[in-house]
């Protein structure tokens, strides 16, 4: 998949260069990149590309557990939030800040990558603020 991009973006490079696009990565191949580890809903919301392309294949082995979803939270930027497990396949989550709709948007696209495929998000909560999924 990512040869085809790099063909089609720089017709000059061989597809025997891939290797050194991911030992090396540029933020010109970020959205491929990432899209060939499945992880392209956070692209836009991605704080360091270099560390996550680094870490991509380590948190496929680890996607749905909890501690996928604490690395694709730190991705975004979101550090400090904390996961608050209900039961085997619900829970909720406090950002550790009083969220702003883009906060929110980049919990939404880390937990579409890292969450259990059965999992559902209750709420967002934090201080007086609080947002229910249904």
């Amino acid at each position: 998949m990512i040869a085809s991009y790099i063909s089609d973006q720089a017709p000059s490079l061989s597809p025997e260069r891939v290797l050194d696009v991911r030992l090396n990565p540029s933020p010109a191949f970020a959205g491929a990149i990432l899209k060939e580890y499945g992880l392209e809903a956070i692209t836009a919301y991605a704080s360091d590309f270099k560390k996550i392309v680094s870490e991509a294949p380590d948190f496929l082995k680890i996607r749905g557990t909890v501690a996928s979803i604490e690395k694709a939270l730190e991705w975004v930027g979101l550090s400090d939030a904390k996961f608050i497990r209900l039961s085997n396949w619900e829970y909720e989550l406090d950002p550790g800040l009083r969220p702003s709709e883009l906060d929110v948007k980049k919990i939404l696209a880390a937990l579409s990558i890292s969450a259990p495929a059965r999992g559902r998000l209750s709420r967002i909560f934090h201080g007086d603020y609080e947002r229910v999924f249904s």
